[in-house]
């Protein structure tokens, strides 16, 4: 699990800590969906062809998220919580999630295609854990890649 504090988050992503006098509070993961947002998250706002995550961010904070990544082509809104200014979220995102791998030092297997993902994860998950590995499903993407990281 993440743990950082936002002036540690901003300069990771290449962002601008708005809330400067919360430069010190600690972040304790990361959500990009409000309904599973928990207390001390950073909540990062996505865009999609339908939806703007920044249109939840009220929600998040609501619900317990602390501090949230905010695309500069937005107004930046009152929130009572922390601000980062990022060009792109989803790079944001990336760079965070990008550094986190690397100070963990876990492997990602990720597992896409038309059909066999269900089948293909478990035959790996089974392989991996005879040979000793710690591991476990991280999570869906899009519903169509799993994800595999090492615990």
């Amino acid at each position: 699990m993440l743990k950082a504090t936002l002036e540690t988050i901003a300069k990771i992503v290449g962002g601008t800590l708005v809330t400067t006098s919360m430069k010190d509070k600690i972040i304790e993961g990361v959500s990009t969906d409000t309904r599973e947002i928990q207390v001390h998250n950073l909540f990062i706002p996505l865009v999609g062809e339908k939806f703007d995550g920044h249109n939840f961010a009220f929600d998040a904070v609501k619900k317990g998220a602390v501090a949230t990544l905010w695309d500069k082509r937005h107004p930046t809104p009152y929130l009572d919580a922390g601000i980062i200014i990022v060009d792109n979220t989803l790079q944001a995102y990336q760079k965070l999630a990008s550094s986190y791998l690397k100070a963990t030092g876990a492997k990602v297997v990720g597992i896409t295609g038309s059909n066999g993902k269900t089948t293909t994860t478990s035959l790996i998950y089974h392989i991996f854990k005879s040979a000793g590995l710690n591991v476990g499903l991280a999570g869906y993407i899009n519903l169509c890649k799993k994800v595999f990281r090492q615990i």
